[in-house]
């Protein structure tokens, strides 16, 4: 097919979308980076300082993001980032949360014999870690 001396050649496949996979990981102020340990560790699940850390970045999405906290990291402005390295009040409830984490990970470090881990998934640890095993899920729990 011809037009005004332009040549149009169809090519299978090349109007086919190729999809990737991205992986887009938050800009943290290198002074905020304890919220990357804190976010990572289901250790968060059942500490309620760790909680009202992630809470007070952002409440609205907290919310928004059902309470996930690598989401909430991921949705988060750089701009409000940079108002929570100058928050004191902050600092210091995230500073207090990691170090709370570290003395519970270096007291497991502390146990003597194999350590085993059994994890049943009829029973949810948070709504916002999805398990999809059956039953009655996050309910049993």
């Amino acid at each position: 097919m011809e037009s005004e001396g332009v040549r149009f050649v169809e090519k299978p496949g090349i109007s086919e979308p190729v999809w990737k996979k991205i992986i887009v990981e938050s800009n943290l102020p290198e002074s905020l980076n304890p919220l990357k340990d804190l976010s990572r560790n289901l250790w968060w699940v059942w500490n309620t300082e760790a909680r009202e850390v992630f809470q007070y970045i952002d409440s609205e999405i907290w919310e928004e993001c059902n309470h996930n906290p690598i989401v909430l990291l991921q949705e988060v402005s750089y701009k409000r980032f940079v108002q929570l390295e100058k928050d004191e009040q902050f600092v210091s409830k995230m500073i207090r949360a990691k170090y709370l984490l570290d003395e519970y990970l270096a007291d497991r470090k502390q146990l003597e014999g194999p350590q085993i881990a059994y994890f049943s998934m009829e029973y949810g640890l948070h709504d916002s870690l999805k398990i999809f095993s059956g039953g009655l899920g996050i309910l049993a729990g």
